[in-house]
């Protein structure tokens, strides 16, 4: 495995991404189970439900991205993705018992739009590899996608175990706060100028 890869700015960052997003919402998803099961009373029909929600906005954010990328960049895209993603896992910290269902599947809807970053990060991460390097640049990026689901489920799962001993009545919703938190870290790089430029869209590199 060879890890000087990583000094290349779209492969880090799109592994930086698919952390703040797949790998986020794969433990806020395990944890709305159990709330939405054990805190809102919802049957797992209902529950599993939300996720037919979840997988629509996915196919709206696969199309947008294939439709966009070459005229507007990974960059903006991923910006625009991580709000949403994040601002859909932090609505799960308004919820209660008495929260309308068609709420909650906006939240789903919302969540699973913003994954415009996953379809993003996969085309973003390997642009800049030809020939040997393109195999090794494979090698870290399916790495990264196997491990990114267990790590955002155990940091998910530690933070609500955490929380729950200090404010049991909190824990659910401060541990969705914090995985929204945790999502928006990338943008700390993608508002830089010297990021955006890495990032440009393709049309304008062919240009160049």
């Amino acid at each position: 495995i060879d890890l000087s890869l990583l000094k290349n700015t779209r492969l880090w960052l799109s592994v930086a991404v698919y952390y703040a997003v797949p790998g986020v919402f794969t433990g806020a998803n395990i944890l709305a189970i159990f709330y939405l099961t054990t805190v809102l009373g919802l049957s797992t029909a209902v529950t599993g439900a939300f996720m037919l929600l979840y997988a629509a906005g996915a196919m709206v954010a696969m199309l947008i991205s294939g439709a966009v990328y070459n005229r507007t960049g990974a960059g903006r895209l991923f910006i625009i993705s991580l709000l949403l993603h994040s601002g859909g896992i932090a609505l799960f910290a308004l919820t209660d018992s008495h929260t309308p269902l068609y709420f909650i599947g906006l939240i789903y809807l919302l969540t699973g739009t913003g994954g415009i970053a996953a379809n993003c990060a996969q085309t973003t991460a390997l642009y800049d590899f030809h020939g040997t390097q393109l195999n090794k640049a494979s090698v870290i990026w399916n790495i990264n996608r196997q491990v990114v689901f267990s790590i955002g489920t155990a940091v998910m799962m530690t933070l609500y175990q955490t929380l729950n001993a200090v404010a049991p009545g909190q824990a659910f919703a401060l541990t969705f706060l914090g995985g929204a938190l945790a999502g928006l870290i990338p943008l700390i790089f993608l508002v830089r100028p010297q990021f955006r430029t890495s990032l440009k869209p393709a049309e304008e590199i062919i240009r160049e």
